[in-house]
């Protein structure tokens, strides 16, 4: 604990209630640090933890405005979480003070990318700009560019910017300067795109995104030239994942599917619910929430079931894994640690309010999204 506040107290800096600034560089720690929308490129929702069976709130704070299904970063000490308001805050994790706000976006916030110091944030957009890039030490807008409304969390990898739009395209952007590298807007001749309002995943040189009525596209991430276009004529309101050769992708109708890096569909399963959250990824298992409130453990090889576990409400937001462990925000209110391996229970809180946001855990801390407005704050204890 000692060496965690060592370091943390550098960042401990430049407090304000209408700005936000972190004086000095941020370290990154890519075991730990959950640093854009499901922790890495490929919408994984995995990681390492330093997680005990004995927990401990040690904070709460109010943000003043709801949160989305995922709101929440974090990365050497500072919680970032954005808020349907149009706002993004940071957080002291050590004692849950405020670092400051930023507030100049003009539409909801979706879940922001932490990348070289800055904050990537798109937003619902006003008449001029949907996506932006905020510097944490200057506390300073270095650009702001207009994408329609965006609906999608911003996908960063190698000074690139990867973001879709309600407009129907897929947009690759400089990080320093907001140039626009590639567009690629309304599909093909053969395929028209309706609009995006899923996150793009990346693996290797490919790029994956899926419309709303479930058009899915694969895309070389360097030129912007399509590979090949799929329609599941289903519709789709949650965010994909790719892991190895595959892609993972549910839908409101109540299949997941898993194509390979062809096109060619490998297996589908029909469930007798809703699908509104995304996948997380555990050994050889995959794990999705449903609207009916069962969280699914499926193999993905095939999509069979291991086990299911039933909560009283429904599940809005995709599950968590870290240290073999499933974290899991319910509509009853709840937030339920399971075991990975046997399906049941280790342990559950409740809260004051429903939970719609996804939890997020870094190293020995776990944060909690409520409808509320309220960010809790647990420790593990040694």
């Amino acid at each position: 604990m000692k060496k965690l506040i060592f370091l943390l107290y550098p960042l401990i800096f430049l407090v304000s209630c209408s700005s936000l600034k972190i004086k000095d560089n941020i370290s990154i720690d890519e075991n730990f640090d959950w640093l854009q929308r499901g922790r890495t490129v490929s919408n994984f929702n995995s990681g390492n933890g330093l997680i005990t069976e004995n927990i401990k709130q040690i904070w709460s704070f109010n943000a003043d405005g709801g949160f989305s299904k995922n709101a929440m970063l974090a990365t050497d000490g500072v919680l970032f979480a954005s808020t349907l308001r149009g706002e993004t805050f940071g957080i002291n994790i050590l004692n849950g003070k405020g670092l400051g706000r930023f507030g100049k976006t003009g539409g909801g916030v979706n879940c922001p990318s932490f990348y070289k110091g800055n904050l990537i944030i798109t937003f619902d957009g006003n008449e001029d700009a949907s996506a932006l890039r905020y510097d944490l030490k200057s506390g300073e807008v270095k650009w702001r560019l207009n994408f329609g409304m965006v609906k999608s969390a911003p996908t960063v990898e190698n000074e690139f910017i990867y973001i879709t739009s309600k407009d129907s395209s897929i947009y690759k952007i400089n990080f320093n300067d907001g140039s626009q590298v590639w567009k690629l807007s309304s599909g093909t001749d053969k395929e028209r795109f309706d609009q995006f309002i899923s996150t793009p995943v990346i693996s290797n040189q490919l790029l994956f995104a899926v419309t709303s009525k479930g058009i899915l596209v694969c895309v070389d991430k360097n030129s912007g030239n399509v590979n090949w276009i799929k329609k599941t004529g289903l519709n789709i309101l949650s965010d994909i994942s790719v892991d190895g050769e595959n892609i993972y992708l549910n839908s409101e109708n109540g299949n997941i599917l898993c194509y390979d890096f062809s096109g060619n569909l490998t297996w589908e399963k029909k469930f007798e619910t809703s699908f509104t959250s995304s996948f997380a990824f555990l050994n050889e298992n995959i794990l999705v929430s449903g609207i009916d409130g069962y969280l699914y453990n499926l193999k993905k090889i095939n999509g069979d079931m291991n086990w299911k576990f039933k909560t009283n409400g429904a599940l809005y937001s995709n599950p968590v894994v870290y240290d073999n462990k499933v974290f899991l925000s319910s509509f009853d209110k709840h937030l339920y640690i399971i075991d990975s391996d046997t399906g049941e229970k280790i342990w559950s809180m409740k809260f004051e309010s429903r939970l719609r946001t996804a939890p997020l855990v870094w190293r020995n801390y776990l944060f909690v999204a409520c409808d509320n407005r309220e960010i809790y704050c647990f420790e593990f204890l040694k």
